[in-house]
């Protein structure tokens, strides 16, 4: 399988939720370590207007609100995350060796193929530049070619471009909102 299930779902059904928050990312290490993805999500769901300021959670440096993490100071607290309200869920997954770049593509395929819940809005956060261009623009144009990259070379990693195509035609068919921001690598961000 391309992707191992490692979610711990401790046995509950399929959560459905407003808003999914995923932080994901990739990594290569030289072997027999090897490549890996890691997933960090919150759901939220119900929306209220707390989350657009953000609430604070215990052990949690930065706000939680329906957008991701920010910022929080001394000077603007945030009033207490009300119980049951967001879920956490984190992965690592292991990858066929291969580039850290594999490793950031299976993060967004598992974000929709092995997750324990599912969401109205997805929001990830990623710092590849290769798995955000891939996903908000070049996909459509390597499929347009016969998978060819702008050079005439075929397009590495096809199986996982194919898987990811296949999921962003189902989120569009949806309705559901998918939104990919950049975020620097290694700067602090708690996500």
């Amino acid at each position: 399988a391309l992707i191992t299930r490692l979610w711990d779902t401790k046995g509950n059904s399929m959560e459905q939720a407003d808003v999914a928050v995923l932080y994901t990312d990739g990594s290569h290490f030289p072997d027999p370590h090897g490549s890996g993805a890691g997933i960090f999500a919150y759901t939220i769901d119900k929306l209220d207007e707390g989350f657009a300021e953000g609430y604070s959670f215990p052990g949690i440096p930065e706000a939680i609100t329906s957008e991701g993490f920010k910022p929080m100071t001394v000077s603007d607290p945030k009033p207490l995350l009300p119980e049951g309200r967001v879920k956490f869920y984190e992965a690592v997954i292991p990858v066929r060796p291969s580039s850290a770049q594999v490793g950031e593509l299976v993060a967004f395929i598992a974000a929709f193929d092995v997750t324990p819940f599912k969401a109205k809005k997805y929001i990830i956060y990623a710092d590849s530049n290769y798995m955000i261009n891939t996903v908000t623009d070049w996909i459509w144009g390597w499929e347009r070619k016969g998978w060819m990259r702008a050079d005439g070379t075929p397009c590495a990693n096809l199986d996982l471009l194919k898987r990811m195509i296949t999921i962003l035609r189902a989120i569009k068919e949806q309705g559901i909102t998918l939104i990919v921001r950049k975020i620097k690598a290694h700067n602090g961000h708690f996500g």
